[in-house]
């Protein structure tokens, strides 16, 4: 996953002194999580409505929270076989 790579690549430039071994090493879970949490957010919204984020069109929320499931399954398949510890 080059993007995974590349985001990594970039935030423990930043950030590697400030987190320990343990936080890197969870880094993978912490992407899928946090992309499964936006779907859960998408489709939250959408079925109150879409009244907290801003769409283009009804099903924009939907098609969101769709886009971010399957981002997080992609996730979750990439890193399948790696430990997390």
């Amino acid at each position: 996953m080059d993007f995974y790579q590349a985001f990594r690549n970039a935030f423990l430039k930043e950030m590697e002194n400030k987190l320990s071994d343990l936080e890197i090493q969870l880094l993978p879970l912490a992407a899928q999580t946090i992309t499964f949490i936006m779907g859960l957010r998408f489709l939250t919204d959408y079925l109150n409505g879409s009244i907290y984020y801003k769409t283009k069109y009804p099903e924009h929320n939907l098609h969101r929270a769709a886009n971010q499931f399957t981002l997080a399954r992609r996730i979750a398949l990439e890193f399948k076989n790696t430990p997390l510890l």
